[in-house]
């Protein structure tokens, strides 16, 4: 069984104020993958931009960066609104 994850990360605490950046993670779980091995994983984050090394661009944003589209899948995520440190995100089947 496959699918998505979302996390809205934002500086906010302690414990999140060093994050590389804000915004929304997206990343594609795999039940049939068990474990870490040969490349593959379980959980793989989606990358929003991956011209930034090591992930730090990874999270999706308004205004630069407010679409992931999996083809393969036909899904489509986008944020459409951003509310104080909230995200109003929608999901929908490509035709």
């Amino acid at each position: 069984e496959t699918y998505y994850l979302i996390e809205n990360r934002q500086k906010i605490g302690n414990y999140d104020s060093q994050l590389p950046g804000e915004g929304v993670l997206i990343m594609y779980a795999n039940e049939r993958i068990a474990e870490c091995r040969y490349g593959r994983a379980p959980v793989k984050l989606m990358d929003a931009d991956p011209k930034v090394l090591w992930l730090n661009g990874a999270a999706f944003s308004l205004p630069n960066k407010p679409k992931f589209v999996d083809s393969s899948n036909n899904i489509q995520i986008e944020l459409m609104e951003k509310i104080g440190s909230s995200y109003k995100i929608k999901i929908s089947r490509m035709r």
